[in-house]
């Protein structure tokens, strides 16, 4: 392990990953997309999710590239809200990627996106290839500049990044990811590079017309609570955030996700 790098580290936390998501489905992932989309219906961080696809959906693109797509949901959902756009997506992770393609395959939609393995510091992409670049969590895993530097070299003059992040900040938050660290739900390369305030300011200073919006401050503490309790309490924890991220400016910082988007 000592020998390995970063890289292939993260590779291979997100094969096996992958590997056990794709354990037990049908070989068509016919059912693998319908539990996705249930999923965020009742998740903690639906808030950011769906201002992410707001965002996305809304921005005038004709090429879009889902930066590390990871299994490629969140590729074919924006593939289905977006018929006409020719979208791609790529990830390091070899068994992400088939899976992706598995179920995009179970879905028969008009347009599939293109989906490949490719390094994200160093992709095949052409020069100015892309109108709008979408992520999907994935900064804490790269090396933050090098993965801005090739975000901007494919984007077209005007295009946009969109990206939706865990925040460095909050005690809770960090706590839970060291804990994630040692039950190997995360990699300490990515627990220890989580987006924070100055990687933020490094993005408004190489983007135009950055937007930030901040979510989940108390939707994070019941975050813990079984199923069927937090659920309900859900809208106005939600509801809770927002106004406390509006009156209270300096509580951003403490939020548990933030999205953003910019202009190259």
């Amino acid at each position: 392990m000592k020998n390995q790098s970063y890289t292939q580290i993260e590779r291979n936390h997100y094969n096996l990953k992958s590997k056990k998501l794709s354990e037990g489905i049908p070989e068509t992932g016919t059912d693998f997309y319908p539990q996705y989309l249930q999923s965020w219906k009742t998740n903690s961080h639906r808030q950011a999710y769906n201002k992410w696809f707001e965002l996305a959906t809304s921005t005038p693109a004709a090429t879009i590239l889902d930066y590390c797509s990871g299994q490629g949901m969140h590729t074919l959902k924006l593939q289905n809200l977006l018929p006409e756009a020719k979208i791609f997506g790529f990830d390091i992770s070899e068994t992400s990627v088939e899976l992706g393609k598995t179920v995009a395959q179970s879905l028969q939609l008009s347009s599939v996106p293109e989906f490949s393995v490719q390094d994200a510091h160093k992709t095949q992409y052409l020069d100015q290839q892309f109108d709008l670049l979408c992520n999907f969590g994935s900064l804490s895993s790269l090396e933050f500049q090098k993965a801005i530097s090739e975000i901007k070299r494919v984007l077209k003059p005007d295009g946009y990044f969109l990206s939706i992040e865990t925040f460095g900040h909050n005690p809770l938050a960090n706590l839970k990811r060291k804990l994630n660290v040692l039950t190997g739900k995360r990699t300490q390369w990515a627990q220890q590079n989580i987006l924070d305030m100055e990687k933020i300011e490094k993005i408004k200073l190489q983007f135009q017309e950055v937007q930030v919006y901040y979510f989940s401050f108390f939707t994070l503490f019941i975050d813990f609570l079984p199923f069927f309790k937090k659920t309900p309490l859900l809208p106005f924890t939600e509801w809770l955030d927002q106004k406390l991220f509006h009156f209270l400016p300096f509580s951003r910082k403490y939020a548990f996700k933030v999205v953003f988007i910019g202009k190259k």
